[in-house]
């Protein structure tokens, strides 16, 4: 059997549009532009029947959550995970890219678009995570999810998190763009996820 996740990322905040990193400690919801973004992206998504949505307890990915559901025929159960919540990126929480640039150079790249080789990188801070330890966690919250009954899952998350899964999946042209979606599929035979 093959199970389908459908992974985006919530649409457009204040501070995506100012260019601030987020992180896991910033919740600010979307903005008018993120919800007609989330609109839009139940629209797209409203041929699917998904048996259950997951998503970040973020404020965000919550909305962005609640504005799909609301788009299927049905109502759909949502379901908030933590393990699902952006990468903690200690220090560069709530400052400008352009600041962090100056202060931390390439390894704001290296973050951003983590390789096997940069992924156990990470900004200095309490509780500041890799891009590594941000896969291992949603990894294997998605392994729990494709192991519920049902076949169509949708997941909504972060672009840390997208980030993260196509370098740990060793995924091409994965888009990190508010409201971009991830198809993966999980062959129950195989136990193999795959990108569609």
């Amino acid at each position: 059997m093959k199970k389908n996740l459908f992974i985006f990322r919530h649409g457009e905040t204040d501070n995506n549009l100012n260019r601030i990193w987020q992180g896991c400690t910033i919740n600010e919801g979307l903005n008018n532009f993120g919800k007609k973004q989330a609109e839009k992206l139940g629209d797209l998504l409203s041929e699917i029947k998904f048996d259950r949505i997951y998503s970040s307890p973020l404020l965000r990915a919550r909305q962005t959550a609640e504005i799909v559901s609301q788009k299927q025929r049905s109502p759909t159960p949502i379901i908030f995970i933590d393990d699902l919540r952006e990468c903690n990126f200690g220090l560069a929480e709530g400052k400008d890219y352009d600041s962090l640039r100056q202060t931390f150079g390439k390894l704001v790249n290296q973050i951003q678009n983590p390789t096997f080789r940069t992924w156990d990188q990470k900004f200095p801070g309490s509780n500041s995570e890799s891009k590594h330890e941000v896969f291992q966690r949603v990894f294997r919250q998605l392994l729990i999810i494709v192991a519920q009954p049902g076949k169509n899952f949708a997941v909504s998350v972060h672009a840390g998190v997208l980030s993260a899964l196509a370098c740990g999946l060793q995924l091409k042209n994965v888009s990190c763009n508010n409201t971009s979606v991830l198809h993966l599929q999980y062959n129950t035979l195989d136990q193999e996820i795959i990108k569609l």
